[in-house]
């Protein structure tokens, strides 16, 4: 913290423990006593103890003579000059944000706009067999399936502030059709006394959501999952729904953290599935308005979903991101992962079809060039992509909209490096993206800027190393219109 953070990065704030994270470290992990704790958590650079451990122990180990009140005048030093250039100790009437009230700044039609909007472009559609979206029809039945049908608090998952509302899935369908609400189960799904129910509304109405996932009973604070399985008889009650329904299903996921949602992809009888997140307190009325068309879905996985067998025989105590073979871990995140998974970081399809061709591309990038920007980049150890940097090359890529409805195109810029490249390089990289919306027939050309950092990788160090070869760029995680460039 104090070497790198403070002396390589020029970082002039405060640094703050994770909660409790003091406590754990001297406690949980017998690090050191008390009072050795504190001296070392504040001569590492720490400032700020989120949690009760230097209340308790600070000055115990002051009055010892183990922690000196020199580290303790730098923290605090730290702490109050943050203070003063954040203006905490000006007047309150010249501080904007002493000055806020809750329906003036915060619950304004503009924010919930804002968070309506987010929810309809977090959601993914994974897959659609041509079924969806459903036709408005104010005489529809639909069956509203599932643990997270009926969701609320769900939807903000931790950490969230106090919503206005929460508009569950449940209600944001009941303005479009005629609903027939059944639990199933809860998100533990122990308990299957509510199949039955949930069988006989799908097979007696036009069409059937079925809202699966998880909850604040499985992922939180404090509450890790040990596998990505859906919980209990969740694949179950997917199943025996989707094999019960009259008309048109679709599986809504609702999940913060990956689940294996195979089962879904998979069966015939499911038409699509739309992933979701934790949508927040607008998230019934985008699930509906994805549903019935008055959304057509252009978000993209934010993460990679793994199978179910992923977490088997691979210990908790094995962090790596690349492949461990002697530990069994195939590689964490699209970047590094070496095995198939369910769907990919950047999934994501439309209710329209979209086709992208690369127009430009530089043939061949000076080696010297990308090696002496590296350089400068671990010189002033600063990431390299800038008002200020230099790019070395352009792509340009074409995207059109085949398809006959307006929607918006999330356009991926992926990088491989050359096989020449040191061990433990990423797989590939996510380098850039642009969202466009088209109407049916109409093209954009979308320019991507290359920089010397995309054309490096991190050595063990962190430093850029530049490396020589072919690399190669391409749309989405298919790498569909890809480009080859050469450094040398």
């Amino acid at each position: 913290m104090n070497g790198i953070a403070r002396g390589e990065w020029g970082f002039d704030g405060y640094i703050t423990s994770d909660c409790g994270a003091v406590y754990e470290a001297s406690v949980g992990h017998n690090y050191a006593p008390p009072n050795e704790t504190c001296r070392d958590v504040l001569t590492a650079g720490m400032d700020s103890d989120c949690g009760t451990f230097l209340n308790d122990f600070l000055n115990m180990s002051l009055s010892e003579n183990v922690t000196s009140i020199a580290s303790v005048n730098t923290a605090l030093s730290h702490l109050y000059a943050m203070q003063i250039r954040l203006g905490l100790f000006d007047p309150v009437s010249t501080q904007p944000y002493m000055n806020y009230s809750y329906t003036d700044k915060l619950d304004t039609k503009e924010h919930r706009e804002l968070a309506l909007e987010a929810a309809r472009q977090g959601v993914v559609l994974l897959k659609n067999n041509g079924k969806f979206p459903l036709q408005k029809d104010p005489s529809m039945t639909l069956a509203v399936i599932g643990p997270n049908a009926n969701a609320t608090t769900t939807m903000q998952a931790n950490y969230q502030g106090v919503a206005p509302y929460l508009i569950s899935p449940l209600e944001g369908l009941s303005a479009y059709a005629r609903t027939d609400y059944s639990l199933g189960c809860d998100t533990n799904c122990v308990v299957r006394s509510g199949f039955p129910e949930a069988v006989k509304a799908a097979s007696t109405s036009d069409a059937t959501v079925l809202v699966i996932g998880i909850s604040t009973l499985q992922e939180a604070e404090g509450m890790d999952r040990t596998d990505v399985a859906l919980p209990g008889s969740q694949e179950e009650l997917i199943r025996e729904v989707a094999a019960a329904s009259k008309g048109p299903c679709i599986v809504v996921v609702m999940a913060g953290g990956s689940v294996d949602i195979s089962i879904a992809r998979d069966l015939e009888e499911v038409d699509a599935v739309l992933w979701v997140g934790y949508p927040g307190q607008s998230g019934g009325t985008a699930i509906a308005e994805t549903i019935f068309g008055d959304n057509n879905p252009s978000g993209r996985l934010p993460h990679t979903q793994y199978y179910k067998n992923y977490t088997i025989g691979l210990p908790m105590t094995d962090m790596s991101m690349r492949p461990v073979p002697h530990t069994r871990n195939p590689g964490r995140t699209y970047r590094f992962l070496t095995v198939p998974s369910v769907y990919r970081f950047g999934d994501g399809i439309s209710y329209t079809t979209f086709e992208t061709t690369a127009t430009q591309s530089p043939a061949t990038i000076p080696y010297s060039t990308v090696a002496q920007q590296a350089a400068g980049f671990n010189a002033k150890g600063v990431y390299g992509v800038g008002p200020t940097s230099t790019p070395l090359g352009t792509l340009v890529f074409s995207t059109k909209n085949t398809g006959s409805v307006t929607g918006q195109n999330v356009v991926q810029l992926f990088a491989i490096p050359p096989s020449s490249a040191p061990a433990g390089a990423p797989i590939k990289s996510l380098i850039g993206f642009e969202k466009v919306e088209l109407a049916p027939g109409q093209s954009v050309d979308i320019n991507f800027s290359i920089y010397a950092v995309q054309l490096c990788v991190s050595d063990n160090s962190g430093n850029w190393t530049a490396v020589s070869g072919t690399w190669k760029f391409g749309v989405g995680p298919d790498m569909e219109a890809s480009v080859s460039v050469s450094v040398q």
